[in-house]
């Protein structure tokens, strides 16, 4: 420390003085004060070649000035230039004296920093002490809080909002462990804010177990505030409706889709079974044709005048009715056009399948 103290009284001789003495306080004659001043000397040699300097530069520019035509810009280019050059000198050696200059300065910061260091070793052990002590005062004060949590919570209006309220990190106030405040004011304040939180968790609806409240529930323990809360609640339930919207419009759409493929797949089945009813109808209706063909005892001939035996009018009957051909399509059911074929076997018609011409 000694030698630390001499390269610091050689670096500060010749630029400042400093005087130091301890006062005692007049209100604590144990408390000891100490006083540090400084006086800084101008050092006249200094100030005297600055004024010489600037002398030496205004005249040397003026006369550099008076030389040049005003009217011709290029000499008066030239002529900034060489100024600027002189100006940038004069800045390299101000910093270079400021350098200097501020040794001492610096020494006197490190030299205090040793002080600075010294005392806080010095002090370790009571710091150390007090530390201990403030943390077996917090360790009581905090049981004595946690308690008083606990009895206010056991009251009717408060246990259903218990586990809500223990999980919030916001609502132990910092301050109730200060020893400024008394657990007296300390177990009010809790009372206070346990029926404040237990009003805001009706407003919020918290006691359900939806989807929307257990998000409102973990909203409400980070920001403990009710208005961004329900703004929240507000925002989710707006969300939720939205959503439900959504897929019962979707669920519309789907069963309108269903119900038109559905309806497009019957109307397809019963085109194809009018088709191979159609077909079958058809192919009745040859087959039939062709037994009563092979029953006859003769064959017909379509466009002739002889008359089939079974068709020859009886021997009394002079009249002869003339035999025609005609071609026709029938579409019916089943049973009628059975009905029309036992009527044409009936009558005597001849019937048989449609050939090409």
């Amino acid at each position: 420390m000694e030698e630390q103290d001499d390269l610091f009284a050689e670096e500060m001789k010749g630029t400042a003085e400093m005087a130091g003495q301890v006062e005692a306080s007049q209100s604590s004659p144990q408390s000891k004060e100490l006083a540090v001043d400084i006086h800084v000397k101008e050092n006249g040699l200094i100030f005297d070649n600055l004024r010489e300097i600037k002398r030496q530069v205004l005249e040397q520019v003026n006369d550099e000035i008076a030389k040049v035509n005003p009217d011709n810009v290029d000499e008066a280019k030239k002529l900034i230039t060489k100024v600027n050059k002189i100006i940038d000198d004069i800045e390299t050696k101000r910093k270079a004296v400021g350098k200097e200059y501020n040794k001492p300065y610096e020494t006197l910061c490190d030299y205090i920093k040793t002080i600075k260091a010294e005392v806080a070793t010095l002090i370790v052990p009571l710091r150390e002490s007090v530390d201990k002590a403030e943390e077996e005062r917090l360790k009581i004060r905090r049981a004595k809080i946690d308690q008083a949590i606990i009895d206010r919570l056991n009251a009717d209006d408060a246990k259903a909002c218990s586990d809500i309220i223990l999980s919030c990190t916001w609502f132990k106030d910092k301050r109730w462990e200060n020893s400024s405040v008394t657990v007296k004011k300390v177990v009010s304040e809790i009372d206070t804010k346990i029926t404040q939180v237990v009003g805001e968790i009706e407003q919020l609806d918290l006691m359900g177990d939806g989807s929307i409240t257990i998000a409102v529930v973990d909203k409400y323990k980070q920001s403990g505030s009710l208005v961004e809360s329900l703004r929240y609640r507000h925002d989710l339930e707006d969300a939720e409706r939205s959503r439900q919207e959504r897929l019962k419009k979707a669920e519309e759409e789907r069963l309108a889709e269903q119900q038109r493929k559905e309806q497009a797949e019957a109307e397809r089945l019963d085109a194809l079974n009018q088709q191979n009813e159609e077909e079958g109808e058809r192919k009745a209706i040859q087959e039939e044709s062709g037994a009563f063909a092979q029953d006859q005892e003769e064959t017909v001939t379509i466009g002739t005048d002889k008359v089939p035996k079974f068709m020859a009018p009886n021997p009394v009957e002079q009249k002869v009715e003339e035999l025609v051909d005609t071609a026709f399509r029938v579409r019916a059911t089943m049973a009628k056009i059975d009905s029309l074929k036992q009527f044409m076997k009936e009558n005597g018609i001849l019937y048989g399948p449609v050939k090409d011409r």
